[in-house]
Parts: structure tokens; C-alpha cells; sequence
């Protein structure tokens, strides 16, 4: 059952805070900070020392409902907010894996996939997958066993390629040991979107 969170807008103005989001989220100041560069949170940023970001209360409360319910996982970068240290690679790796989890991001990444994989048939085998990523048709097996592939069975076994696409543009995907040279090219090129300096083409 979803939260409802609309008793907020009884507590706090249209337009809030970072001081007050925080104390809305229950979360450190530097996490709501966090929040709000990554764009999970929406904002309209000043880049003043003072009174920097301005936030709609209706975003914050949209946040506060997926993340009740399960629609939105946030996962903060491991040793970002404490002591411990984190390398640069570590670091890199896990703003890859939050972007992974916004629409709007993997919505470029599947117009890439389409682009790839465009040349190989709508309903698909294990061997076409496993031309298409790389890896063994034993991992291929492994990953519709595990259920991180998706497969459609009525009347047949076969994988349909938008299911394909989905997979490849998921988190578990990209981390995956790189154990293939597609898998590696697939892991760089998203890398680079997630650069600052990245183009989509």
C-alpha cells in the first residue's frame, strides 16, 4: 500500500528548500543535496552559496511515493557520505548504475540497442542472444533461470527482442563481469553518456 504523503502541502509552501527537504525526507543534508544534483529530485538551480536550489513540493511528495511503494529504488554511492573513502572507479560505477535506473536514460540507450540489434529477428533464440551479447548460451540459460530475462512461452519457447533491449539496458546487465568484447563495448559506450561532455547520437 502507497504512502500518501498530501499532508505536506497542510505543512510547507508550494516551492520548499534544501533545509526543508531534508528535514521532509528524513535524510542528511548532503543526501538532499545528493538528491538534487543527480536530478532525482527536480530542481531549479541557482548555483548561489545561499538559497541555491528552489523545489516543488509536488516533486518532492512524488519522490516520497515511489520510493514507498517500490516504483523508484535510490541507491546513495557506498562511502560518499562518511569517512570512507571511495576510488574514482567505484565512484564512476555507481553514478552509471543510478543512471541506469532513470527512464529518460535508458530511453537513449534502447534507441542504441534498436539501432544494434536491428538486423536480427523480433522473436528470438538463445543463440541469437547469445550473438547478439557476447556471452555462452549457458549464461543466456542462466539468466531466464534466474528470471533476469524475460521469455514468452505460450505455445513456444522464445525471447522476444524488446525483451532483449530491456535486459541489456538494465543495471544487472552492466555489471556484469565483462567476460565478452560486446559486453565491454556496450559497458564503455555507456560510460560515455554518462560523461558530462557525452553527445547522444
Amino acid at each position: 500500500m502507497v504512502s500518501d504523503f498530501s499532508y505536506l502541502r497542510d505543512l510547507y509552501p508550494p516551492v520548499i528548500t534544501l533545509d526543508q527537504l531534508y528535514r521532509i525526507c528524513h535524510l542528511s543534508k548532503r543526501k538532499a543535496k545528493w538528491l538534487l544534483e543527480s536530478r532525482i529530485i527536480p530542481c531549479q538551480d541557482s548555483g548561489k552559496k545561499t538559497r541555491r536550489f528552489k523545489i516543488q513540493l509536488d516533486d518532492v511528495i512524488s519522490y516520497l511515493e515511489d520510493t514507498a511503494s517500490g516504483k523508484k529504488v535510490v541507491h546513495f554511492p557506498v562511502g560518499l557520505f562518511s569517512s570512507q573513502t571511495v576510488s574514482r572507479k567505484t565512484a564512476k560505477h555507481q553514478k552509471v548504475v543510478c543512471c541506469l535506473e532513470q527512464s529518460d536514460f535508458q530511453q537513449v540507450l534502447r534507441q542504441q540497442y534498436e539501432k544494434k540489434f536491428r538486423t536480427f529477428p523480433d522473436s528470438l533464440s538463445t543463440m541469437d542472444v547469445a550473438k547478439m551479447t557476447g556471452f555462452g548460451q549457458t549464461a543466456v540459460n542462466n539468466w531466464i533461470a534466474n528470471g533476469k530475462l524475460k521469455i514468452y512461452s505460450r505455445g513456444g519457447r522464445f525471447i522476444p527482442k524488446a525483451y532483449v533491449i530491456d535486459f541489456c539496458c538494465s543495471p544487472y546487465y552492466y555489471q556484469l563481469c565483462c567476460a565478452s568484447s560486446k559486453h565491454q563495448e556496450a559497458a564503455e559506450f555507456i560510460e560515455s553518456c554518462v560523461s558530462p561532455t557525452a553527445t547522444y547520437v
